[in-house]
């Protein structure tokens, strides 16, 4: 009987333990939601870019600024949703421009590209290119 105890104890000790490791492992449901959440900053990126490039064909130059532009598109989202602070737009010269925004888990965008987007892990941008016809 005691024997039973003991290995029925080590047992749930070990079962324990692995899923801690688990947890550990793939960093829980917080690091989940920081996942998410780096998606939709990820996706709004995106957006603007195709947004910009919407005003861009439209007004034969690259904005200054990212005004609301209701033929471009209704949903694109000007600021984070988790934080409420504004994504940065910055005019770089006549056809370059940049887009960033704060990650949580930026070590997951190195080296890979995201919606067609370059981001660098360091500073949340990715500097793209207009093509003005």
């Amino acid at each position: 009987m005691r024997t039973r105890n003991l290995s029925a104890a080590v047992l749930g000790l070990l079962v324990a333990v692995a899923v801690g490791l688990g947890i550990l492992a793939i960093g829980g449901p917080e690091t989940a939601r920081q996942e998410r959440r780096d998606q939709a900053r990820l996706s709004d990126l995106s957006g603007l870019k195709s947004y910009v490039q919407c005003i861009t064909r439209e007004d034969g130059a690259l904005p200054d600024t990212l005004p609301p532009n209701r033929s471009c598109g209704r949903d694109v989202r000007f600021t984070d949703p988790a934080t409420g602070d504004a994504y940065v737009y910055d005019r770089l010269s006549d056809r370059e421009y940049k887009l960033c925004a704060s990650f949580e888990r930026p070590e997951l965008l190195s080296g890979r590209r995201y919606l067609m987007l370059q981001i660098d892990p360091t500073t949340g941008c990715t500097t793209q290119r207009v093509t003005i016809n």
